[in-house]
């Protein structure tokens, strides 16, 4: 008999990815998976080759399509990734649950002072606090962790960046698994993209390949703090004679310059990480490792978004990268992001030194990627959860 697994992302292709990637890694003749998504997304996951429960569940629909399904499909075990509602639904029907969990929502943190999470989920928390499941008071949150922490957590990361609180409680339950993303060709089968990407970046590299080439991105909501003063320094790369790939929104480059730029919301990531020289970015969970996992030099822009910026600092710690602070004054920020640029397209010293330390992380992504079993994983905590319910029946 096959185990039931329900997977339960918040709904948005950040989040939906990862699980994706975990679901590959499970055979089909062992595992019946079906995800809940809103209807946007069933057939990018379709295309994966996997089930989509057929709901058109949406943010706002809140806590009772999440529920509805699980009536529904029975699962043995939910796995989710930041979804606000599955602390409740998981104590609600009794089921065990692993959660994709980050810096920014681990219990015991020193976040940033000051700074919000980019999912916004401070604005939510008041709300979910006091949420009543079947008008009862069944269950209170406590911090923000405990809406997002499992019984079984994984860490899409490595512990040289993401490093677990020192009192983290029950920090057996806390798994590294390195990077949770799809290669090009899959992200290709849902639709992000079209076969026709990889040909359009290709020639867009080879009409520059004399630039120096650069990869900008700000990631898909692209943040207010990072937006006015990125457009300021694309600009500046272009004027510098260097070719950008770039998914910044609503930038229009002087007409000289216009050639030396490539737009697209989403590109192949492999593919041009393997072909430019530079990656600038705001710290997204997935598109920072892209960057480790190709020993890419890099600059980081602060979002004033902790779960991001605390990462973008400790990749600085370790010259895996520069950070620049949004807490800058204009002049100041945009003298830095000149220096840097300067530095690491033209500096053999620094580019040598930083690209060394990128090539020890890239040795610990492959080495923990290798040791992560996500079968075992499963499969360890449905014979607890079993065992929990046994002694529960016999007292």
């Amino acid at each position: 008999m096959k185990t039931k697994i329900l997977f339960i992302p918040h709904p948005m292709a950040s989040h939906i990815i990862p699980l994706a990637s975990l679901a590959k890694m499970l055979s089909p003749e062992s595992y019946q998976m079906t995800f809940l998504l809103p209807k946007e997304f069933h057939s990018h996951i379709q295309n994966l080759g996997f089930q989509t429960f057929e709901m058109d569940r949406q943010w706002n629909d809140e806590l009772m399509k999440e529920l509805m399904t699980i009536e529904a499909f029975r699962p043995d075990i939910l796995v989710d990734d930041l979804n606000f509602y599955t602390g409740f639904s998981s104590r609600v029907h009794s089921i065990p649950r692993v959660s994709i969990v980050r810096t920014g929502i681990l219990p015991n943190e020193q976040n940033t002072p000051g700074y919000e999470h980019s999912s916004g989920l401070i604005k939510h928390f008041d709300k979910l606090k006091s949420f009543k499941l079947y008008e009862e008071n069944m269950w209170e949150p406590q911090s923000k962790s405990d809406l997002f922490v499992g019984d079984v957590n994984i860490l899409p990361a490595i512990p040289s960046i993401e490093k677990l609180p020192d009192k983290i409680p029950d920090k057996q339950s806390y798994f590294y698994s390195g990077p949770l993303v799809l290669n090009d060709l899959d992200m290709t089968a849902t639709g992000v993209f079209s076969d026709d990407m990889f040909k359009l970046v290709s020639d867009f590299l080879s009409r520059n390949e004399d630039r120096k080439k650069i990869y900008f991105t700000i990631g898909l909501g692209q943040p207010e703090v990072i937006y006015e003063n990125a457009l300021t320094c694309l600009q500046h790369l272009l004027d510098k004679g260097h070719a950008v790939i770039t998914n910044i929104e609503n930038f229009e480059p002087h007409e000289e310059v216009a050639a030396q730029c490539f737009y697209a919301p989403f590109v192949p990531m492999n593919q041009v990480c393997r072909n430019v020289d530079l990656m600038i970015h705001q710290c997204g969970s997935a598109t920072y490792n892209y960057q480790l996992q190709h020993t890419l030099p890099a600059i980081v822009l602060g979002s004033k978004c902790y779960d991001r910026d605390d990462i973008a600092i400790r990749l600085d710690e370790v010259n895996a990268a520069e950070y620049i602070s949004a807490d800058l004054d204009r002049g100041t920020y945009h003298d830095k992001f000149i220096n840097s640029v300067q530095r690491l397209l033209f500096n053999k010293e620094k580019i040598d030194a930083m690209k060394k330390i990128l090539c020890r992380l890239k040795g610990e992504i492959q080495k923990v990627q290798e040791e992560f079993d996500f079968d075992e994983i499963i499969n360890t905590l449905l014979s607890k959860h079993h065992n929990s319910k046994t002694k529960t029946k016999v007292l």
